[in-house]
């Protein structure tokens, strides 16, 4: 089985054998523990995975489970305990450059981060990040790091953007949902000026919303990647909180809330507005 990973210097390990749960995490669930520098995660019919101080992952795939599967968790949920370990702040946002100026876009899932991202990419702008973007704080700036994550879009979402789908990866076999490349991507760090927190809503009109103060910091903290990691990593956690600190005075944070039933470029052109602000 070949196991794709976005971070080169990460030694992976195929096992025979799965590894070992935590022998005493400071967070667990019935299939996963979690510690500082530890991190144990079963995702059932798919693998088992640990990942190790920031440096090692040992993957276990289990009976029949399929590549791309396997690949898609270890490039979500154990990526993101990985970067924790790294005390690297992972966003659960999507991320490019437009006009020469940072963006990440966050949401939960649906809220239409990678298609948006996308979109920009068609109209000049440099994609950086899929769904996960970690950020360093720099003494008063904010630096995106690209690592190079593959973007996915619906089979939907590509047919509004005009993106044929009969060519493209599943990102798993029972999914509608494929692996998208991009032609312009951002091979160093760059400054993240704009937070975008991107929601639905069931009328018909969009809003912005500019945040400050305890407003923004509370709102990047929930943007966190597998934020309820932290409750087994109170060093990260500690770490984290001056580091928010900090983010939330760098960057712009605005909610944009976009009626549910929208085009993909009705939403780019409200964004887009709202940056020459």
């Amino acid at each position: 089985m070949e196991l794709y990973f976005p971070i080169e210097a990460v030694d992976i390990e195929l096992v025979t054998k799965e590894p070992d749960r935590l022998d005493h995490p400071k967070h667990s669930m019935s299939f996963m523990d979690v510690s500082d520098d530890s991190f144990f995660l079963r995702v059932r019919d798919v693998a088992s995975y640990s990942a190790m101080k920031g440096k090692k992952i040992v993957v276990y795939p289990h009976k029949g489970a399929d590549a791309a599967s396997v690949n898609l968790f270890l490039n979500g949920s154990v990526f993101g305990a990985l970067l924790h370990q790294q005390n690297l702040m992972p966003f659960h946002g999507s991320s490019f450059i437009f006009d020469g100026r940072g963006i990440m876009i966050c949401g939960h899932a649906g809220a239409g981060k990678s298609s948006i991202t996308v979109a920009f990419g068609l109209d000049g702008g440099v994609f950086v990040n899929d769904d996960i973007t970690p950020v360093k704080v720099i003494g008063n700036e904010a630096v995106m790091m690209p690592i190079h994550t593959r973007i996915k879009l619906w089979s939907d979402s590509m047919a509004k953007l005009n993106i044929p789908n009969d060519q493209f990866e599943k990102i798993r076999p029972s999914l509608d949902k494929f692996y998208v490349p991009t032609s312009n991507s951002c091979k160093l760090e760059h400054r993240l000026d704009h937070v975008v927190l991107l929601c639905l809503h069931n009328r018909d009109y969009y809003e912005a919303i500019e945040l400050n103060g305890l407003d923004k910091f509370d709102a990047l903290r929930r943007q966190i990647y597998r934020k309820g990691y932290l409750k087994g990593m109170p060093s990260c956690e500690k770490s984290y909180f001056s580091q928010l600190l900090n983010l939330s005075k760098a960057v712009r944070v605005t909610t944009i809330v976009r009626p549910d039933h929208c085009s993909i470029q009705d939403t780019v052109d409200f964004i887009r507005k709202q940056f020459r602000q």
